[in-house]
This record gives C-alpha cells, sequence and structure tokens, in this order.
C-alpha cells in the first residue's frame, strides 16, 4: 500500500490538492483511488473528481472488477488537466464487471453508467446491466471440427428511449494441420 498527498496552485483559480491511494492485496487483488479538489476562486465553485480502480478475485472461478469515474464539474479538465486526453474527453464511464469461468464456458454481468463531459445536454445511453455467456472452442467428437458461441442480452436507456439487444455469434471452425497453423 501507499499514498500520495500533493497540493497544486493555478493562479487566479486557487489550491488544489489531491490524494492517491494504492493497494495490492493479492495478486488478483488490488486497485488504485485518486480524489482530487479545488475550490475555484475564479468561478467561485468547489470542483472535484473521482476515479477509482478495483479489482477483486471473488474465489478461484470467479472475479470482479469495479471502475468509478465522476467529475462534479464537467469542465474540469479541460481548465486544469495537462493530459490531452482529458481534456478533450467527451464522455467518461463507470462500470462493475463481474465473470465466472468454468473449463469450457464463461458467464459475465456488467452494469455501466456513462458521464456526459461534452458541455451539451444530449442524452447518452446507459447499458442497463448486460449478461452473456461465451461458449470456447469445443472439437466434436474425434473430427478435427470445432464449435463455440459469444452471446450477450442488453439493454440501453437514454431519456426518452432505449433499446435490447440480443447478440448471437456462434462459429464452426476446422483445424488441420495444427501445428502448421492451419484453421479453416
Amino acid at each position: 500500500q501507499d499514498a500520495t498527498l500533493y497540493a497544486d496552485y493555478y493562479g487566479k483559480k486557487g489550491w488544489g490538492s489531491g490524494l492517491e491511494y494504492r493497494y495490492l492485496f493479492s495478486h488478483e487483488t488490488g486497485g488504485q483511488f485518486k480524489g482530487y479538489y479545488i475550490e475555484d476562486v475564479q468561478v467561485d465553485k468547489a470542483r472535484w473528481d473521482i476515479k477509482y480502480n478495483h479489482r477483486q478475485a471473488l474465489s478461484e472461478d470467479t472475479s470482479a472488477r469495479l471502475r468509478i469515474t465522476y467529475l462534479n464539474d464537467k469542465t474540469l479538465y479541460k481548465d486544469i488537466s495537462e493530459d490531452i486526453g482529458e481534456r478533450l474527453q467527451r464522455a467518461q464511464d463507470s462500470d462493475l464487471y463481474v465473470n465466472k469461468r468454468w473449463d469450457a464456458l464463461s458467464m459475465h454481468l456488467w452494469g455501466q453508467y456513462t458521464q456526459n463531459l461534452s458541455g451539451k445536454n444530449e442524452g447518452i445511453f446507459q447499458r442497463v446491466p448486460e449478461a452473456g455467456i461465451r461458449v470456447m472452442d469445443t472439437q466434436t467428437g474425434r473430427l478435427p471440427v470445432y464449435w463455440g458461441l459469444a452471446s450477450s442480452a442488453s439493454r440501453w436507456e437514454e431519456t426518452h428511449t432505449g433499446l435490447t439487444r440480443l447478440y448471437l455469434a456462434p462459429q464452426i471452425s476446422a483445424r488441420f494441420f495444427e501445428t502448421a497453423g492451419f484453421t479453416l
């Protein structure tokens, strides 16, 4: 574990301060928190952002990832960030992803919130939790023929509209001369 406290001075805007905290509890479990706060005297407003990432092994075959990114003022990055990617960012995502694995199968649940940073009042579709199943390539009998499947079901919501998506992607492959790398 380690933590860093720091302060910045932005002239007419005033002083800002930040905290970065990193931790690693095991090879599979750890994370990082970054928080920043500035009492912007130029616009007479408290402005802050939070970035938090965490990965967690729930069991030997189940894991989760959490990512939280949030600004209380959409223009904060444009005003003070030195990172050009942050300054040009139009949206940022927060999400929770949980994955369960078996020998030839995996399943996931994923929820996501997107914060609009564009300054426009246009809506952004929010991913209401998605569920998905993936069947890894499985051989059919003794033949060099394999089948697999990627699938998911999700719901997207926006202020006055929404859509439901069902994704199915079956695949069949034949592997000949695998040592030479030939697959059809």
